[in-house]
């Protein structure tokens, strides 16, 4: 059986801060860890220090590298990956438009979240999409999109919805 942790003091959540979750907020005062606490599977965070069953908790996991990644909850400002710090359009660096665009279909990958970031640019030298880029990466992702008609209303949606962790290797794959 899983081992489970819970953390409600100021000095373990430092802790929780200094090991796992830098950017954590200070909002958070109280956490789940869920298996070993030097590499664990999921960490559970809350705003209150004794939280009941009720309240909305934020949910982190572990990527493929280790490092932990927001994956549900109401966290306003979840971690962007470090890859979007290297992702560039013909003017530069991504704006906090494309950026908020991209956390968003990161954070929860649906119809209207891939269809507002699907072509944004994340190579200038290679003008590569996300779209591209999630092709490169994963050839049987169709190459065809949403169907709309004369005024724009979809009338077929997008065949296929990428996953969370399809984004972030797409995103990696284009900035590197």
């Amino acid at each position: 059986m899983a081992r489970t942790t819970f953390l409600n003091t100021a000095d373990d959540m430092k802790w929780l801060r200094d090991v796992h979750l830098p950017r954590l907020s200070k909002k958070f005062k109280s956490a789940v860890i869920h298996g070993n606490e030097d590499y664990p599977e999921m960490i559970e965070v809350y705003e209150r220090r004794d939280p009941v069953v009720t309240d909305r908790k934020d949910v982190f996991q572990p990527d493929e590298n280790g490092v932990y990644r927001h994956v549900s909850g109401t966290l306003q400002n979840p971690t962007p990956p470090p890859e979007l710090d290297m992702a560039s359009n013909l003017f530069g660096k991504l704006k906090s438009a494309e950026r908020s665009r991209l956390m968003a279909v990161i954070e929860d990958p649906n119809q209207e979240t891939w269809s507002d970031a699907h072509g944004i640019i994340l190579d200038r030298g290679s003008w590569m999409t996300l779209w591209q880029a999630i092709i490169a990466v994963d050839p049987t992702f169709p190459k065809r999109g949403a169907a709309t008609d004369r005024r724009g209303r979809v009338v077929e949606p997008w065949p296929r919805i990428p996953s969370r962790d399809l984004i972030l290797k797409a995103i990696r794959y284009a900035t590197h």
